[in-house]
């Protein structure tokens, strides 16, 4: 008896994978830049991905507060053909947390993001 319930438990946690969904992870950064990166790394990225439009240190500012860099960039101010408008990366002891990209409404709408999005990950739980 022992034998066949545990046969069946073994049976069940095989197939489970079978029938589990494929999801794709979620990214934690975009066009080679992930969250945690030092801020030099972070620099060097943007500085070889053209679609954001950095231009060096002087798109770098000092946010209020200890250890709180701000990189801004500007793809339509650099005249890059870019999808992307201004991004935003902040640093908190020298690490990447938060990434913040506007889309070029010009070129994409906000829509057709949303829809390759939902494509991929699946639709969201919650849109608040």
């Amino acid at each position: 008896m022992k034998k066949d319930v545990a046969a069946v438990l073994l049976f069940c946690l095989l197939i489970v994978p079978f029938f589990s969904e494929d999801t794709n992870p979620i990214p934690n950064g975009y066009g080679g830049i992930e969250l945690g990166m030092p801020l030099d790394e972070v620099k060097d990225r943007l500085m070889k991905n053209s679609e954001f439009g950095y231009h060096g240190d002087r798109d770098v500012s000092l946010l209020p507060g200890e250890n709180r860099i701000l990189i801004e960039t500007d793809a339509a101010a650099g005249h890059v053909d870019s999808f992307l408008d201004r991004c935003y990366f902040q640093f908190y002891d020298g690490r990447l947390y938060i990434i913040i990209i506007n889309i070029n409404t010009e070129r994409i709408d906000h829509y057709s993001v949303f829809d390759t999005l939902c494509k991929k990950y699946g639709n969201p739980a919650s849109l608040s």
